[in-house]
């Protein structure tokens, strides 16, 4: 057990097997505010009033225009009853008083004519000179000049009448004529006086016309600018709202990965700022947490590894008859004994070097000899256990030399963890492949302009069992993912693709599943090691 004072070390631990990254990290989410920073001051209420507000005032701009327009057809139909339809009703009242007394003349000149005494003339043409009088007295301001003066002649024409003797002052053809001259003028009067009131009857026509073209033209331009207003506002509040949502789910999607890289500030509204602070905190935490159970693996992990050491020095010790004689029952438990703490030793080491590269120590790069020589080695370490399972591993190693500066011990064991599970899974009597080649360009994973001149080593594992499942793909290479394999009634802990994969990171590759070509059955793992051949390395040196 771990003693009290040692739960201080491993508390010291979660700084100590931080990586850099995290402490920075740390030091950012320390000097956050407790509460949400809010980097925008407009909100998504703000958003929606300013677009509904564009909404209605353009309608109530749209009705304002209509009652404008309204308004003005209004005022120009006014005119034209005040007008034009008062003048022609005060002109048909004088024309219809002149005509009156013209009936007057002519209905006196027949009773002349039938020999009337002029005393029963007199008085209906003097009613009709009275009535041209009073109407022509009271008639407005619409009333022409011309037809004042027709009126006039009217009036001195019927008073001449009266004056004299009218059945004598009406017998001449003079007078006749001159009676026949007024008639034709007021005629052609009356009928300029119709032109004139239809000239403009349709002249405020037009004008009403125009007035409403030109608010239905204004109502178009005024819809099509805040149509276009409305969807260029739309666009962009759906941009400010959706891009930073996006960035958010990818940035929690990449939390839930394992990434705890800092959560760079969004642009939006307040509420989606505020959802980007929270989670920029909770990843804080999260990497915080991270820190602790990698220093804590790590310490317990260093812990285990003395006392582990000290049982299988006294278990060799006893295997090899130190301590007396053994029997052969006591030899048994003393090799099982053995393969277990082996096995117990194999995954601290495996902890403690999974949390070193995690925590960004750097892995011990040295000029070590072909590449190839490590495959060999790791293969050679495993062929005892395929032997055993009946499996057969085949190998084939390109005839390029692949020499560069690595980890030989971590990059053999990244082979060796491949091969492994390769083996585990399959079945008896089948084969595993293991297939080195060299490559002028590395897969669409690592595809980077930094990277796209380098040569690369692949490394190949082909085996025939099931396969990997559907819902493992994606979590594969994290730690502590593990399923128990078809061939075997066992199944491991998870931290050998992990282990290879921080690995292959950590000398610039990579580690990855690719799909296995149609019609074949079994997985097929790649290790991607950058690589540098002889003659560079010759130059270099």
């Amino acid at each position: 057990m771990l003693s009290s004072g040692r739960v201080d070390t491993v508390g010291h631990t979660r700084q100590s097997f931080s990586h850099p990254r995290f402490e920075r990290h740390a030091a950012r989410a320390a000097k956050m505010p407790s509460q949400p920073t809010l980097r925008r001051r407009w909100t998504l209420g703000t958003a929606l009033a300013l677009s509904h507000g564009t909404l209605v005032f353009a309608l109530l701009v749209t009705v304002a225009l209509g009652a404008i327009s309204l308004r003005r057809i209004d005022h120009y139909l006014r005119e034209l009853r005040d007008d034009e339809l008062g003048a022609i009703d005060e002109q048909q009242t004088l024309h219809r008083a002149m005509w009156a007394v013209e009936v007057a003349m002519r209905h006196a000149d027949e009773a002349c004519a039938r020999g009337s005494p002029e005393e029963a003339v007199r008085p209906q043409l003097a009613a009709a000179l009275q009535a041209l009088r009073e109407k022509d007295q009271h008639v407005g301001p619409h009333v022409g000049l011309e037809m004042r003066r027709m009126g006039l002649r009217y009036e001195a024409l019927a008073q001449a009448v009266l004056d004299d003797r009218p059945c004598d002052a009406l017998r001449p053809p003079s007078m006749r004529s001159a009676r026949l001259a007024l008639d034709e003028r007021l005629t052609d009067l009356w009928i300029a006086q119709s032109f004139e009131l239809h000239r403009e009857i349709g002249d405020r026509e037009f004008r009403a016309r125009t007035t409403g073209k030109r608010s239905l033209v204004f109502g178009a331009i005024l819809a099509m600018l805040v149509s276009v207003m409305v969807a260029l506002l739309a666009r962009w509040l759906s941009r400010s709202i959706s891009r930073p949502l996006a960035r958010i789910a990818r940035d929690a999607t990449r939390l839930g990965h394992g990434d705890f890289s800092p959560i760079e500030p969004v642009e939006g509204p307040a509420e989606v700022a505020e959802l980007a602070d929270d989670l920029e905190r909770m990843r804080h935490a999260l990497a915080a947490l991270d820190s602790l159970k990698q220093g804590f693996v790590a310490s317990v992990s260093h812990e285990l590894r003395t006392p582990l050491a000290k049982i299988r020095e006294a278990l060799s010790l006893l295997e090899d008859g130190t301590a007396g004689a053994l029997t052969d029952r006591q030899r048994t438990l003393v090799s099982i004994a053995s393969r277990a703490c082996e096995s117990q030793i194999s995954l601290v080491t495996n902890l403690l070097d999974l949390s070193r590269l995690r925590s960004g120590s750097l892995v011990r790069m040295h000029a070590e000899g072909p590449l190839t020589t490590v495959i060999q080695d790791a293969v050679e370490a495993e062929r005892e256990d395929a032997t055993a399972r009946g499996v057969t591993i085949s190998v084939s190693l390109s005839a390029a030399p692949m020499i560069r500066m690595m980890d030989p011990t971590l990059v053999e064991r990244a082979i060796a963890n491949l091969l492994r599970n390769a083996v585990q899974a399959s079945p008896n009597g089948s084969t595993v492949k293991v297939i080195a080649t060299c490559e002028g360009a590395p897969p669409p994973a690592l595809t980077a302009p930094s990277k796209a001149a380098m040569r690369w080593a692949k490394i190949r594992f082909e085996d025939a069992g099931p396969g990997v499942v559907t819902e493992l793909r994606d979590t594969l290479f994290e730690p502590f993912v593990t399923t128990r394999p078809a061939t075997s009634g066992r199944a491991g802990i998870g931290l050998g693709l992990a282990l290879t994969r921080e690995v292959a990171r950590a000398h610039g590759g990579d580690a990855l599943l690719v799909e296995t070509p149609p019609g074949q059955s079994g997985a097929r793992f790649e290790l991607w090691i950058p690589i540098e051949d002889a003659a560079r390395t010759n130059e270099s040196d």
